[in-house]
Formats: structure tokens, sequence, C-alpha cells
């Protein structure tokens, strides 16, 4: 069953992909389930479930879609995945690589105890380890530009 919905870079939606029952049954796996959120040139992509050989091409279409659509950066949000393989450590790579050459910033965030034993065995924590992802957050929510400061009393902060 695959629902198909194309985003716009300004659009807000939730796309679920899941495998047909027939390919869960041959395969054994649960799948992948990916909610997108798109605004202020940048692009969220939460990823719950499973990532391996077999769910893959689901998040290749959807970065393949934001890296054609002149998205500025891209933030995976790994909270919700439960399994990592060596193909989807691989495809966090390959963007890594387009996002470097193409001026793109690809943001990781999230990585739970288990998925990030692969970055660590594998010697690739610097997916995870990036310096500007304060920066792209504050994109991506809108609070460029925003500082926090004391008014009043020190219980009360406000957005100037």
């Amino acid at each position: 069953m695959v629902d198909t919905v194309i985003p716009t870079p300004a659009s807000s939606l939730e796309y679920v992909e899941l495998v047909d029952v027939e390919d869960e049954v041959a395969t054994g796996f649960s799948g992948l389930t990916t909610r997108i959120d798109s605004r202020n040139g940048v692009a969220s992509i939460t990823l719950s479930g499973e990532l391996d050989v077999a769910t893959v091409p689901v998040l290749e279409r959807h970065l393949a879609l934001f890296e054609s659509n002149g998205i500025g950066g891209i933030i995976l949000d790994l909270r919700e995945l439960t399994f990592l393989d060596y193909s989807g450590l691989h495809i966090f790579l390959a963007a890594h690589t387009r996002a470097k050459v193409s001026g793109r910033k690809l943001i990781l965030i999230g990585a739970t105890h288990a998925t990030r034993r692969l970055f660590e065995v594998t010697s690739t924590e610097f997916l995870l380890d990036d310096g500007d992802a304060a920066g792209v957050l504050d994109q991506f929510t809108g609070n460029q530009g925003r500082r926090t400061a004391r008014i009043a009393t020190p219980d009360i902060e406000a957005d100037v």
C-alpha cells in the first residue's frame, strides 16, 4: 500500500508509505513510516520503524524529491527509528556527500542508543554531530534572528 503525495517546499504534510502486506510477510520486516514537514526552505523527515535494505527506497525517494526542489536543508529525525542496517547508513553517507557538494545542509538528529551504535562501530559519528544543526533548526522553525531575553522577573522569558 502506498499513499503518494508530492510536497511543495512550503507545504506541511504527513506522508506515509507502508510496504505491501505480501512483501511484509515474505521479508519479515515491519516497514518504515515517514512524516514530512517542509517550511522556510528546510525539510524535516521523521523516520519511524526500520530502515534497512527493504525500506531504503522510501527514504531515497523523499531525499531525491527535496534535493531536486532546491531545499536548503534537510533534517532527518531518527528518534522513532527502531532499526538501522548498513544500507540505511549508506544512504545517510550518500546524502551527506550530495549535500556537501550542493551547499545544502543535512542534519541527523535524535539517534537512539541502538541506532547510534552502528555510527560508532563504523566511525561515522560525524554524521550525527553537526555544529550547524541549531541554525538549520532555527530556520525550519522560523526563529532566525530571535533572542531570548529576561524581562521583569527572573522566571519569565520572552522572544525579542
